[in-house]
């Protein structure tokens, strides 16, 4: 399916205000918790992350605006007192001497499990790749000054970016073609003898991830992995390859906001369910 991106009335498809992310962590992101995978829910990723609204500073007179941090074994509590006062919560001995709001958290495919087997498709990508109806993608061969036309054009079609001087580099059709493609990626891994309740799509905010459940997929090393990608991206699905190819790698907090469209990361059953999504904010008064 396809959406007219001109027609998606979206409220509120800007940055979260830091408030609306304060908010979000502390009302909502515990009733999201039970409904987490139980890789996630037991704490077994083995490292989590965090991106800020701005560089924080160190004693060292360091500024980072995204941090690792290993898993000292984080219950909800924990995760959601980082996520709200990163300064006072952290357990690293680097110690921090101004705070900033938390805009990202994230956590890594390496788990006590083994390594989840995980794709990503960006929004960006599928319209680089012009998979979408309404603009055409980039040339290998571009110079600066078509990739700059084409750049012009993106940021003239919904969503538009809050500041005139900025733009969003997809539109919202873009972001159904990724989760489209997402499920076109579930549809082939069922036909090579996935079974298919072990493959779950999520909306990831601006694109969409798959995670893949198999037993045995825990263990799959990087060659098993990769020829995995080689099959799906001929199969036409744009996917970002060093993600799943790279155990190091993390993805965003299944339930956790990402703060760059005031979206909640969760799991679609099916396309059609993204159009809601797109025109409200997903978590505003528990999605009633």
């Amino acid at each position: 399916m396809s959406i007219d991106p001109f027609k998606i009335e979206a409220i509120d498809w800007r940055p979260s205000t830091a408030n609306e992310i304060k908010s979000y962590y502390k009302g909502v992101f515990p009733l999201t918790w039970k409904t987490l995978p139980e890789y996630l829910r037991k704490s077994s990723p083995v490292e989590y992350a965090f991106a800020f609204l701005r560089p924080i500073k160190t004693i060292n007179f360091l500024e980072k605006d995204f941090v690792r941090r290993g898993n000292k074994r984080y219950n909800l509590e924990d995760l959601r007192n980082l996520v709200l006062d990163f300064k006072k919560y952290d357990p690293s001995e680097e110690i921090i001497i101004e705070n900033s709001q938390v805009t990202g958290f994230y956590f890594s495919l390496k788990t006590n499990n083994g390594w989840l087997l995980a794709f990503d498709i960006d929004s960006k990508d599928v319209a680089m790749a012009g998979l979408c109806e309404h603009h055409s993608g980039v040339k290998p061969d571009a110079d600066e000054k078509e990739i700059a036309a084409w750049q012009h054009m993106i940021k003239r079609i919904p969503p538009v970016h809050p500041k005139d001087s900025e733009g969003y580099l997809y539109c919202f059709n873009c972001i159904q073609m990724a989760v489209n493609k997402a499920f076109e990626a579930r549809k082939i891994m069922v036909e090579w003898g996935f079974a298919p309740e072990n493959i779950h799509v999520y909306y990831s905010g601006q694109g969409a991830h798959i995670h893949v459940l198999e037993d045995e997929s825990w263990q799959y090393q990087k060659e098993t992995r990769s020829f995995i990608i080689k099959m799906l991206s001929n199969a036409g699905i744009p996917l970002d390859s060093k993600v799943s190819a790279d155990e190091r790698r993390v993805l965003r907090f299944i339930g956790s906001l990402h703060a760059g469209v005031n979206r909640r990361v969760q799991e679609i059953n099916r396309p059609s369910d993204l159009e809601k999504i797109l025109s409200k904010p997903n978590w505003v008064n528990n999605d009633r």
